[in-house]
């Protein structure tokens, strides 16, 4: 007998997704900003798209009330409305719609410059406040020394001393600090409150003082745990952050795809896609690139274009409906929040439940939510924000199953209404919690309290 040696074909564990597939998956994964971005990349770098004739502005608002909000995008979005087949904004409308936000909102440095080209009449003082400016972080706070920018600059540490306090005169009160202690003192400063008290209190015992030691730091001032506790809720009300009211990241800028408005009929759940250009392909390169007369390197860079154009057109569409079906099965579980709203009405939620409704994967369901937003009557929220885990199983909820949001908005609820003098302790919420037939553990109250950044017992105890 004979025996032969044949090659038997391997088994690739690996998928190649072909253009359109891969088109969709990305375009499911980016949020509308980046999404609006690629298809005006997409209409300058590929020939065959081209923007709709029909494309324009057909935003309800009259002009000069889209300029009052055109640095809200949230309030402008708020009264769109679908008119006919298709909402759309034109470019000039996006444009100034960024510009105008963007225009609004300065950054730390560029505020200061422009404040000390008003106070200081030497520009070579302005020089150094701009230099001053441009040391200072994203948190406000300058962190080189006087005599670290005068050996820089070649200059006296007395005109930088004196330059760095006109800083710090300046707004918002505490920035260009060295520290929280000097940032608490500059603020108290600016209100009149810079007592000798309060001094000893941010000194050296503000570690203590957020640990509510309070009888041990009057003990260590020599003053009362009253008037300790009167002085540190002057301190509380300081902003430990003057820094957040500054433009730092445009990313952060956000504009909801999904409106979704409750009526007596139901819930309506409504694509706004008056940020994207409508595209389409352009017939008169289809008709060039079907040509003979094209090279074989130019006939396939053609082919290659159109597929592509095809594609885009083909996945945003995809994008619009998988996002509305998702959303939709969102707003089917959470119907109650969407309706009153409250966090306390959040049901728990799995994308496994959402996925299944919706006859999409469940990675499908984490890309979309990653980067979309909703507008409700309640504000903007984040898709993921509805995917709930359950927390406890409780007598109390209609399923049996209550959410981890509900379980917070419970321990929240809880504290607002303590004895300030009697405060609760993570034992005490577990317990109160019990007696409302919601079981779990002081570990998690534990937990929970932290996350939702309520100090322990000892921090929130009055005298």
């Amino acid at each position: 007998m004979q025996l032969r040696t044949e090659t038997a074909p391997q088994l690739q564990t690996g998928v190649r997704l072909g253009i359109e597939a891969q088109t969709v998956v990305g375009l499911l994964g980016m949020s509308s900003l980046e999404l609006s971005e690629f298809v005006q990349n997409s209409l300058e770098q590929n020939p065959f798209l081209e923007e709709a004739e029909q494309t324009r502005c057909k935003h309800p608002l009259d002009g000069r009330e889209l300029l009052r909000q055109a640095g809200d995008p949230f309030g402008a979005s708020r009264q769109m409305k679908r008119q006919g087949t298709r909402d759309v904004a034109s470019e000039e409308f996006q444009r100034r719609l960024y510009d105008q936000a963007a225009a609004q909102a300065k950054t730390i440095e560029e505020a200061i410059c422009e404040q000390m080209d008003l106070e200081l009449a030497d520009p070579r003082n302005r020089a150094i406040s701009h230099y001053i400016a441009g040391s200072i972080d994203a948190a406000g706070y300058l962190r080189a020394s006087d005599e670290e920018i005068a050996e820089a600059l070649g200059v006296e540490v007395a005109r930088v001393q004196r330059i760095v306090r006109a800083i710090q005169a300046g707004q918002p009160a505490g920035i260009a600090a060295r520290d929280l202690a000097e940032r608490l003192l500059l603020q108290l400063e600016r209100i009149g409150e810079d007592t000798e008290l309060a001094r000893c209190l941010i000194g050296g015992n503000l570690y203590d003082l957020a640990a509510g030691k309070i009888t041990a730091v009057a003990s260590a001032c020599k003053a009362s745990a009253a008037e300790v506790q009167q002085v540190l809720d002057t301190i509380r009300s300081l902003d430990p952050h003057p820094e957040a009211g500054f433009f730092t990241d445009t990313s952060t800028v956000i504009y909801p795809e999904i409106m979704v408005r409750p009526t007596p009929e139901g819930i309506t759940v409504t694509l706004q896609d008056y940020y994207l250009p409508e595209i389409s392909v352009n017939e008169a390169y289809v008709g060039i690139a079907q040509g003979r007369a094209l090279d074989k390197q130019t006939s396939t860079y053609l082919r290659k274009q159109l597929k592509a154009a095809q594609a885009l057109i083909k996945g945003i569409e995809q994008r619009k409906q998988t996002l509305i079906r998702i959303s939709s099965a969102v707003v089917y579980y959470q119907e109650e929040f969407f309706r009153h709203g409250g966090v306390q009405r959040l049901r728990p939620l799995t994308m496994a439940q959402v996925a299944e409704r919706a006859e999409v994967h469940e990675s499908t369901v984490s890309r979309v939510a990653r980067n979309s937003w909703l507008q409700t009557p309640f504000g903007v929220y984040s898709l993921r924000f509805f995917f709930i885990s359950t927390a406890v199983h409780g007598a109390s909820a209609p399923d049996g199953d209550v959410s981890s949001q509900a379980i917070k908005a419970k321990i929240r609820e809880l504290v607002e209404h303590e004895d300030p003098h009697q405060p609760l302790s993570d034992q005490d919420i577990c317990d109160a919690l019990t007696r409302q037939d919601l079981s779990i553990s002081r570990r998690t109250v534990n937990k929970y309290r932290k996350a939702l950044n309520i100090p322990a017992q000892a921090q929130r105890r009055r005298y």
